[in-house]
Formats: structure tokens, sequence, C-alpha cells
């Protein structure tokens, strides 16, 4: 039987996938029942506009650069977040700081008791409360960058919380090295802050952003002038792709610190944990798609780095929708290989982690591809 991403999980957890990887006779096992027989790209399209269409979305805003007031702008999206808003927003108005900042919490819409909660900020200097019908995260980041008078801004999960000094850390880093972006080490932690896991970085001046930072969007601060003719696409799952793509393609200087500066809340009812069985998933692509639209809008070159960062997205794609009939995931694999030759067509990959990945893609082999995604 054809191996899953489950049973791949496991194997990396017990550090025997790359041992099952390179030999054949496992190899053999695991892709049984997994063929090359591919549909057409016109056939592809056709199957995943059904499962669920391409939204009409794109990250190119015309509203150009903010007006600067604060150091920092914050910007928290919160929906639906009563039973954490008062340890988030708590976390981030008792900050102690030699800078100024302003923060903007944008009410997307709840139906529970969220706003409520919300008010008692409203009369604290510096934090705007914005109250919206329903928009998703894009709509409601996209409203608190509309309000950003920073030169810096960032962004927190309503769910989430920031460590102490957080703000001073980062900054300190971003005006004395005068960085794009400034990102620093988080934990992971479950209820009664039981931390789960510990995410250090080195601490680094003038890193590649795109081998070098995560692609969420909490846990750093960003010159607002990033943002200035980016914004989040619309009615897309897996908006923060802008990362990868549009933001740190534009990053002149990037660094790390090894402060913890993030305490990142593991939620079972998050996207990432929901989402296989949705056809909403192929949104992975879709907005893997756009984004190549929105960097030629915005002029972004096409670099090496971004080739390699394109392999490992098509990676994650695969795993993001890994549960969905095989005929979708057919269906991806040949709009990826599409995708490559037309952005990259004269680019390989330098880092040996990717050749395996690469030749599938360029060969159109998707028993390759599929146990290359499903085990390394």
């Amino acid at each position: 039987m054809a191996i899953n991403i489950i049973a791949g999980e496991i194997l990396k957890r017990m550090n025997l996938n790359q041992l099952i990887y390179k030999n054949k006779l496992f190899n053999a096992a695991l892709t049984n029942g997994i063929t090359n027989e591919l549909p057409d790209e016109q056939m592809a399209t056709a199957h995943l506009s059904k499962a669920s269409p391409k939204p009409v979305g794109k990250s190119y805003s015309s509203k150009g650069r903010f007006p600067v007031k604060y150091d920092l702008e914050i910007i928290v999206a919160a929906y639906n977040a009563e039973p954490y808003i008062d340890d988030c927003i708590g976390s981030i108005v008792n900050q102690k700081t030699d800078y100024s900042f302003s923060v903007t919490i944008v009410n997307d819409g709840s139906t529970d008791n969220t706003l409520q909660f919300l008010k008692k900020y409203e009369s604290i200097l510096n934090v705007k409360v914005i109250d919206q019908a329903n928009r998703g995260f894009a709509g409601s980041r996209n409203r608190g960058l509309d309000a950003t008078e920073g030169r810096y801004l960032m962004l927190i999960d309503s769910d989430d919380k920031l460590a102490e000094n957080a703000v001073q850390k980062l900054l300190e880093a971003a005006f004395s090295t005068d960085s794009d972006i400034v990102e620093g080490s988080y934990l992971r932690f479950h209820k009664d802050n039981n931390i789960l896991t510990r995410n250090i970085h080195n601490d680094g001046e003038n890193v590649a952003a795109l081998e070098n930072l995560n692609g969420f969007p909490w846990g750093k601060v960003i010159k607002s002038n990033l943002f200035a003719n980016v914004r989040f696409p619309k009615d897309y799952w897996f908006d923060d792709t802008i990362f990868r793509y549009l933001i740190f393609t534009r990053c002149q200087k990037a660094t790390t610190i090894s402060d913890i500066v993030y305490w990142y809340r593991r939620n079972k009812n998050g996207i990432s944990r929901q989402s296989r069985k949705s056809s909403k998933s192929i949104d992975t692509f879709w907005v893997t798609e756009q984004m190549f639209a929105d960097m030629k809008t915005l002029g972004i070159a096409k670099k090496q780095e971004l080739y390699d960062a394109t392999l490992n997205q098509i990676q994650l794609n695969f795993r993001r929708t890994s549960d969905l009939p095989v005929e979708i995931r057919k269906s991806i694999f040949v709009l990826s290989t599409k995708l490559l030759k037309q952005n990259f067509p004269n680019f390989r990959t330098k880092n040996s982690a990717y050749h395996d990945l690469e030749n599938a893609l360029l060969e159109r082999d998707y028993q390759s591809y599929h146990l290359f995604c499903t085990l390394v």
C-alpha cells in the first residue's frame, strides 16, 4: 500500500525516513498503487476549479507608504478569541520599552464576547479597537495595515502573546542595524503555559531572509514600507505566503536574535490542523500561483534563493493537500510542474536536498514526487 503523510511523520520521528527513502526495495513497496498516469494541464485546472475555484484576491495595493508617528505599530486580528484575548492584549500593553508603539486591534465580526473584552482597552493611550463585519484573516489584517502609523509593524495572532521585553529586544536590534526585518525566537505552548518546544535563532546580522526567516507573520518586526504596496490576498487560505514571495524577496537586510519574543499557542482548531480534508486547502496551490502574478506587478526579480524556496513550497503544498482525492493531488502536481517551468526555465537547484524533488517535477514523475514529499 502507498505510504501516506501520517506514516511518513511516524518514520521521521523514529529517524527512519531517510533510511527507508534510500532503500529501493522499500521504495517499491511504499509506492505500490501510485501511478504516473496524469491529467493534461487543461484537465488538471478543471479538476481544481471544480473542487475549489481560485479566489479573485490579489496582493498588490496602490495605497502607498504609511505615515510614521510611532516606532512600531502592533496589529492584532481577533475573531472569537474570548478565552485568550486578555492574555494576548495584556502581554502587549504591559511591554516595557524605550520605544513608542501603537496597537490596532481588529475585531473581525466575532460572535462571542471578544468585542466586550476589547472595549476595556479602548481607554488606553495609543490603543485603537476597530469593529468590522467578518472578512477573514486577510480582511482583518489589511484593515490593521490601513491604520498603520509605525516605522515598523508587528502582527500578532489573538490566541498568542508577546514575551516580556519583546518590543524592546526587537526594536533595539532593528534600529541599531537598520534592518528591514528582525525576527526573534519563540516558544510553542499549550494551556496553563505548558511549554512544548523552544525554537531558538542564532544571533545574526545580514542573514538571508528566504533561508533564515520563518514564513509566518508573527515573531518579527518589519519595516512598514515593505507593505506599502502589499496586502494579504482576499479569500485565500494560507495568505501568509506573501512573506516568502513578496516581503522576504524585497528585504535588503534581515537580522535574527536569540531572545524569545513570542509565545505561540498550540491550537487544535487552527487551519493547519483542520484543512487537509477540505477542498479549500487547494488554495495553497492557488495562492502560490497568484504570488508570481503579484511579483510581476511589483517588479520583483526571480532569483536562485526563490527557486529553492519554491521547491520547498511545492513540497509544503503537497503536505497541505495530502488527504484530498488522488485526481486533485495529481492535478496540483501537473500544474506545479508548469508553474516551475514557466517561472524558472533556466534555474536548477544547487541544494542537494532538493535534487530528487526537482528531477521528479522536471520529468513529471509523480511516483517519485509522492515518495519524496512524504518521506523527506
